[in-house]
């Protein structure tokens, strides 16, 4: 099974998180979203590491997730929704619709 490793900078926990995870409110899983990222900035800087394992600082995923999160034209009454509170909704999602959150590859 394909994972996504996470390294937590504050506590030095490791995740290895499953690719095929997914919510059928936005029909899509979490490979294809990274798959998108990915051919959408090909030309230009990625948000991917490259195959060796290479870390991302959190502020290349703060800088390209506000980028992205741009980049859609949706728009906010007030702020502009930060990282954590989107994923926050998808963990509420995700619990409601599959239950107990915990992943393991």
């Amino acid at each position: 099974m394909n994972c996504l490793k996470i390294c937590l900078d504050k506590t030095g926990a490791k995740a290895d998180t499953p690719l095929n995870i997914g919510l059928n409110i936005i029909d899509t899983d979490l490979e294809a979203v990274i798959l998108r990222c990915h051919d959408f900035y090909r030309s230009a800087d990625t948000i991917t590491a490259p195959s060796e394992m290479l870390t991302l600082s959190v502020k290349m995923l703060t800088k390209y997730f506000a980028k992205t999160r741009e980049a859609t034209g949706l728009k906010w009454d007030n702020t502009s929704p930060g990282f954590h509170e989107i994923r926050s909704f998808s963990a509420r999602f995700y619990t409601e619709q599959h239950g107990d959150i915990s992943l393991r590859c």
